[in-house]
């Protein structure tokens, strides 16, 4: 960021430049930034102007790893969203991330969601919410567990359209 001095006081200006979608999308991607958000684009004039967020790979990583739970886990496993946050982090946490998950759905074949009660601690929040995940987690496992046995495969997301 550029400093201009303006009636004796200091204003930071953001950084600026044109990129295309594709530099943008290779800028976001890059692990060697750090401590950098990601870049506003601005697109079309006046009233009809959006504003959209490009952030940075290391960005988001670091948002996943200061949420990283059992709880955070089982909700993006549900939410079919558990692949696209891990990979954002670092690989010695991505590791320790995939480990936890292997737990999550070794302890998901037990005939109860009681057996997921034990992985509570105090960084997963408050109780009775940690349980409400885990129940809709084990229901969840147990739904994609019998779609797999019917068909041979687990069964893809659908989204209408």
């Amino acid at each position: 960021m550029k400093a201009r001095e303006y009636d004796n006081t200091t204003l930071v200006l953001p950084n600026r430049k044109l990129m295309t979608i594709d530099e943008v999308i290779t800028e976001i991607n890059r692990r060697d930034v750090h401590n950098n958000e990601g870049w506003v684009a601005c697109i079309g004039t006046g009233t009809n102007a959006r504003r959209i967020k490009f952030k940075y790979i290391n960005y988001i990583g670091e948002m996943v790893k200061s949420k990283l739970s059992y709880k955070y886990l089982m909700n993006c496993m549900i939410n079919d969203r558990l692949d696209k946050m891990l990979i954002t982090l670092p690989e010695e946490i991505r590791e320790v991330a995939y480990g936890m998950v292997a737990r999550l759905r070794k302890m998901s074949e037990s005939s109860s969601y009681n057996s997921l009660y034990i992985l509570h601690s105090d960084s997963e929040g408050g109780r009775d919410y940690f349980r409400t995940v885990c129940r809709n987690y084990w229901r969840w496992a147990q739904t994609m567990k019998q779609a797999s046995a019917k068909s041979g495969a687990p069964p893809l997301p659908i989204y209408a359209a």
